[in-house]
């Protein structure tokens, strides 16, 4: 009878890792960029997202330079948002910094606590318990190993209308690859406000290549999309130099 129930019991929850990945077997038809993008993100058709509380600050906001500063992040008013076809759910940083110098952006550093990954959008608490601890285990970010992933921004170019074009090396794991994408930025007093538009990573190029179709699997029964979309909230204070 033991035995029966820890079967009993396996069963479930391989049939609930089962059904969250299958929903996910669908990649997404929204990519603007070509395939021969060599970088690790595609910036997409960004017509569906939802506002937040951040947008208030970007209406009507006049094209302006930035207020020069170094500012800081306010944890409890960023995240990372991500979305996998019809889940989604946020991640929280651990710190961050930008510095701007005679209007433009001359650097950001940003600390991704991988251990905060959660889900949003499953209401069922066993089901979203296994979609969580199943993106921290070694199959996928192996939150363990490797607690933080970090963003480096390397590149800012200014697009008009507040808008800008962020490139930076992304580190996930152990593995480092550029991602481009695009983000409103006003300032306001003493506070640097941010919306990134959404936009993907091929999660293989990190060496995320479980359930791709992309790549040999020891079960190929179920696969899902090699792309994840992300959008970014940054509300940073400006602070005295460091």
């Amino acid at each position: 009878m033991k035995n029966y129930l820890i079967t009993l019991a396996n069963v479930v929850l391989v049939s609930l890792i089962l059904a969250i990945v299958v929903s996910c077997n669908n990649s997404h038809n929204t990519e603007s960029s070509g395939s021969g993008d060599k970088s690790g993100s595609k910036i997409i058709d960004t017509a569906s997202n939802s506002e937040n509380d951040t947008s208030k600050h970007f209406k009507g906001a006049p094209s302006s330079p930035l207020q020069n500063g170094y500012y800081s992040i306010d944890l409890k008013e960023s995240k990372l948002e991500w979305f996998c076809v019809i889940h989604k759910g946020y991640t929280l940083f651990k710190n961050g910094t930008i510095t701007v110098e005679n209007g433009k952006i001359k650097n950001g550093t940003f600390k991704i606590i991988m251990d905060s990954i959660n889900d949003t959008d499953i209401d069922y608490y066993l089901m979203r318990a296994t979609l969580v601890n199943t993106l921290k285990s070694d199959m996928f970010f192996d939150v363990k190993k490797f607690p933080y992933s970090t963003f480096n921004i390397t590149e800012v170019n200014d697009k008009g209308d507040n808008r800008y074009e962020i490139k930076g090396d992304l580190k996930i794991m152990s593995t480092v690859n550029p991602i481009t994408f695009i983000s409103t930025i006003t300032t306001k007093n003493d506070t640097l406000f941010a919306k990134s538009e959404r936009f993907s990573i091929n999660r293989t190029k990190w060496g995320i290549t479980i359930y791709s179709k992309n790549f040999p699997q020891t079960d190929d029964s179920f696969l899902f999309t090699d792309y994840v979309d992300f959008e970014i909230t940054l509300v940073m204070h400006r602070q005295k130099a460091p």
